[in-house]
């Protein structure tokens, strides 16, 4: 299973402009440039509400999961070669602000490299913000990745047990490199403010698989037919779904009985998957892997997902590979479209 938080707030601080809020701005700008006459640096500030997750914790419909912090990058800009990101839990509070990076004159309500919140005027302990080195996730760039994903199961398992209070995550690069010679360049990333389907976004992925088989016949037909019963044209975001398949061999030997061969419903091999793709831009949303392994009971095969965080009006596609454990497998793509609406 995977699903996402949406970020309830983020912001980009900088060196240049120690006082300046950017809240607002649609972009998060992560960068560092030395030159002979440019020293500068900024970092990312973003927290994410963690009420729900906690919940289903406890409650244990979610187990052993874990957590990664997705950015999606919109422009690179004289990038060096190689280099290391780091993203660090934040130990105080910030108020994010109205701000953008264009303001004249600057808006400096809210928080900066200076300020927590300025209005109240909160500074940080530490220019630049206050956070936990203790518990960090490092990224190696290059200049074939495009997009940013940070695993952060620690640290927020250690928001969840208490450990630490929520006060997001500093995205930066690490000291060394924040104060040596050489010129990194710049990132820009999706902002919450976006009006793009890219936003920042902690995704959360378990295995939910259920197998339990019981007086069913699997499948081992090469060919087999596989379709969704009951797939509805549109389906709520925030809400969870069971998707029941009707799987078969493809030409199924005929016998002499009072019900139909066609009917009849097996199961498919146990290490079968299924994978969600955006329809328009095909953005691969759930992947094929051990998070979205299909699920049997007696009644056939099955597998439920969540749609929270999930962006609305937007048109999904479901795929379907069948694993025989031997190397050899099926991939089905029968056109099985959904809408998500609000």
């Amino acid at each position: 299973m995977r699903y996402f938080v949406t970020s309830s707030k983020d912001t980009s601080i900088y060196t240049d402009f120690k006082n300046q809020n950017t809240g607002i701005d649609q972009i998060l700008d992560l960068f560092k440039y030395k030159t002979d006459t440019i020293d500068k640096f900024s970092r990312v500030l973003i927290q994410f509400d963690l009420t729900d997750v906690s919940n289903s914790v406890v409650a244990g419909t979610i187990t052993n999961p874990t957590y990664s912090l997705d950015l999606t990058t919109t422009s690179l800009k004289e990038l060096a070669s190689s280099f290391t990101l780091e993203c660090a839990p934040i130990s105080q509070s910030w108020e994010m602000g109205l701000g953008k990076r264009q303001d004249n004159p600057k808006t400096t309500t809210g928080v900066s490299y200076t300020w927590r919140n300025e209005l109240s005027g909160s500074s940080w302990d530490t220019e630049g913000g206050d956070f936990i080195t203790t518990t960090t996730s490092s990224l190696s760039f290059d200049t074939q990745r495009t997009d940013v994903s940070f695993n952060v199961t620690d640290i927020v398992n250690s928001y969840l047990d208490g450990t630490f209070e929520n006060y997001g995550f500093v995205i930066k690069f690490p000291n060394t490199l924040e104060n040596d010679t050489t010129n990194y360049g710049e990132m820009n990333f999706f902002s919450s403010e976006t009006n793009t389907i890219y936003r920042p976004k902690l995704r959360v992925e378990w295995d939910d698989k259920s197998l339990v088989s019981g007086s069913l016949t699997q499948i081992t037909d090469e060919d087999t037919f596989l379709t969704i019963k009951s797939l509805r044209k549109e389906y709520k975001v925030e809400n969870q779904y069971k998707f029941r398949l009707h799987v078969r061999d493809m030409f199924p030997t005929l016998t002499y009985s009072t019900g139909s061969v066609y009917s009849t419903t097996g199961y498919l091999p146990t290490g079968s998957m299924y994978s969600i793709v955006d329809n328009v831009t095909n953005d691969v949303i759930v992947p094929f892997g051990s998070t979205s392994i299909i699920s049997i009971d007696s009644n056939g095969n099955y597998f439920n997902q969540n749609f929270k965080g999930w962006e609305a009006e937007r048109y999904y596609r479901i795929l379907f590979k069948i694993d025989d454990g031997t190397g050899n497998y099926q991939l089905i793509d029968k056109n099985f479209v959904f809408k998500l609406v609000e």
